[in-house]
């Protein structure tokens, strides 16, 4: 089942601070791994950010396309994986990929190709969803196949070759209310009857649609909610977690 995507709680107290943390490492050249609707490349893109966005949806990327057909962009996009740019020379300060490593079965290689992407001394910018135990309805419609402990993720990284510069657990208490009324809602309305491979392509682009949800959920109208929020940032009570890790110089054995 495909509604209209509309950012959600979650997702902006995520952009707010995934901006937070690029605005402390300037990156010249960035890539965006799975990129879903483009709303995070398009906010980098009209901050002045340049780079690559990619996705293995093709549907992803062509609606992309046609969405910005005649806007200036200092990002291109491709219907590719991050394996396939590992043979180019191209390098890159820093690699984004938000909501994109619970889908994927085999994670530490694909944190280790992350790695392969970066510039010496370059940085990853990721999140992922927290807490097994908050595993529900929303996950299994998404596509997920984990959702993560704070300890498991920075041995991750660790293992990967990076070094973890900053970790936020995100969202509570707001997020962590929202998260259960919309598990309650998939439970009722959206059948989980597609493979997980298609609910992985469509959760990128697509999500619940409420009416007058733009009007009522947005920057500004959640922004009192976010510096609230931002006093439990290093409590692990979030619904996700956003992490900066930079790249260790030594080579991944």
């Amino acid at each position: 089942m495909i509604m209209a995507w509309m950012s959600g709680p979650t997702s902006i107290f995520r952009h707010k601070l995934v901006f937070n943390l690029l605005d402390r490492i300037s990156p010249q050249k960035i890539l965006e791994v799975g990129f879903g609707n483009g709303d995070l490349l398009l906010k980098m893109n009209k901050l002045g950010y340049k780079g690559l966005g990619i996705d293995f949806s093709s549907t992803a990327v062509e609606e992309f396309i046609k969405k910005t057909k005649g806007m200036p962009l200092t990002f291109s996009v491709r219907n590719c994986t991050a394996e396939n740019l590992i043979s180019a020379e191209d390098r890159f300060d820093l690699v984004v990929a938000c909501e994109v490593l619970e889908h994927i079965q085999d994670d530490n290689n694909t944190l280790k190709t992350w790695n392969q992407l970066l510039a010496d001394s370059g940085h990853l910018l990721l999140s992922v969803p927290a807490h097994m135990k908050k595993w529900g309805h929303n996950d299994e419609y998404a596509g997920h196949m984990r959702r993560y402990e704070k300890e498991e993720v920075t041995t991750k990284l660790k293992e990967a070759n990076f070094e973890v510069v900053q970790l936020y657990s995100y969202g509570y208490p707001f997020s962590n209310w929202a998260k259960l009324a919309g598990d309650k809602l998939i439970k009722k309305k959206v059948k989980t009857e597609a493979s997980l491979e298609e609910r992985t392509k469509e959760s990128g682009i697509h999500n619940l649609h409420f009416k007058f949800g733009k009007i009522l959920i947005n920057d500004l109208t959640l922004h009192p909610f976010y510096l609230f929020q931002k006093a439990f940032l290093n409590a692990d009570l979030g619904v996700g977690y956003v992490v900066l890790a930079k790249k260790k110089v030594s080579e991944i054995k």
